[in-house]
């Protein structure tokens, strides 16, 4: 059920970058796999969370404390909590060490 809660929209980038991906290339991405643009994105977020949070359970809708814990943790060592925190792309490079940029 969509719910307030649980729906919300999102801007996407002109170009395709580090950043983010283009509306036609999320409509290609969705389209070569006969799904949806909001499923491309969901299984997206599916595949983060699962890589992010430690014994993630699928069939639970909410994280333990100790999921929360790891991921506030994580975050802090990140700088992203800090008033000085790095620039977009260095966060990007700490998040995704395997992209080579």
């Amino acid at each position: 059920m969509n719910t307030p809660e649980n729906t919300f929209s999102i801007s996407l980038d002109q170009v395709n970058s580090v950043f983010g991906i283009s509306a036609p290339t999320l409509r290609a991405l969705a389209n070569s796999h006969g799904v949806t643009e909001e499923a491309i994105i969901v299984r997206a977020l599916n595949e983060w969370a699962k890589k992010e949070i430690p014994d993630l359970d699928l069939d639970s809708p909410e994280l333990s404390e100790k999921q929360i814990q790891v991921l506030l943790d994580s975050a802090s060592k990140k700088d992203v909590l800090k008033d000085n925190a790095p620039s977009l792309l260095n966060l990007y490079k700490a998040t995704f060490p395997e992209s080579g940029n």
